[in-house]
């Protein structure tokens, strides 16, 4: 049998709580690495491994002893400075090692670029999305206020007539606004909860309470800027007009 060790996250999922130290099982033939059937046994663990990449979760580890010779092996080199100043070096040192051997050298910075590339298209597709979701709310928050305001006309003539300043005609405007998206802000702010509590780690990234306030002011600016038109208007109604008119 072959002495195995095995992380964190293999004990958790798939020891049910048991003791994993003695126990065995069987790893199937590997023809890319040319490795037969092996009888592992379990003798040691260790912390959990990400090598998952920054858009997955953890995934088990099983760390087997290496038999000679490879036909391939991945190492991780850790350098000095820049890694691209160290290729030469980091494949000088491998051919004197292993002669005739074939190395090639890829930074650790790029394989996370390429790891995040269809994620950042998606983001990107989702932030697009999400620009056109926030002009039509905008426009459509625009219509519903301006309707709203020209019903309340003769309230707001009434207001001007017995003295009430622009600010309090804003202030009036804003609140029917401000009532009417309520609602949809609190439905929001629980789904954006449910969906950051069921959605794995965005690259390791977890929403918190700066994101949450952070949309709810957005959320408020756009408010703001889709009623500035209707509250202006509302601003320039004579109170002698809308009287009149009623």
């Amino acid at each position: 049998m072959v002495p195995v060790v095995v992380d964190r996250t293999f004990v958790d999922r798939y020891t049910r709580g048991r003791d994993p130290i003695g126990m065995t099982m069987t790893l199937a033939a590997n023809t890319e690495l040319g490795t037969r059937d092996q009888r592992l046994v379990i003798v040691g663990t260790s912390e959990s491994v990400n090598i998952a990449g920054p858009t997955g979760a953890s995934a088990s580890l099983i760390l087997i002893p290496s038999e000679a010779p490879l036909r391939s092996a991945t190492l991780l080199v850790r350098t000095r400075g820049l890694a691209t100043t160290a290729v030469s070096s980091i494949i000088r040192v491998l051919g004197a090692q292993f002669p005739g051997v074939s190395a090639s050298v890829t930074p650790l910075a790029d394989q996370y670029t390429a790891a995040l590339a269809p994620l950042r298209i998606v983001a990107a597709v989702l932030a697009v999305l999400a620009l056109i979701g926030t002009f039509v709310a905008m426009v459509g928050l625009h219509g519903l206020v301006s309707y709203e305001t020209s019903r309340r006309r003769f309230d707001i003539g009434v207001h001007r007539a017995l003295g009430a300043s622009t600010r309090s005609v804003i202030s009036l405007v804003l609140t029917d606004a401000a009532l009417m998206i309520t609602g949809g802000v609190l439905v929001g702010v629980l789904l954006m909860v449910a969906a950051s509590r069921a959605l794995p780690p965005l690259a390791g990234y977890v929403l918190g309470p700066i994101d949450f306030v952070a949309t709810i002011g957005l959320l408020t600016l756009t408010t703001g800027v889709a009623c500035f038109r209707s509250a202006r208007i509302a601003c320039q109604v004579e109170a002698s007009v809308a009287l009149r008119a009623e």
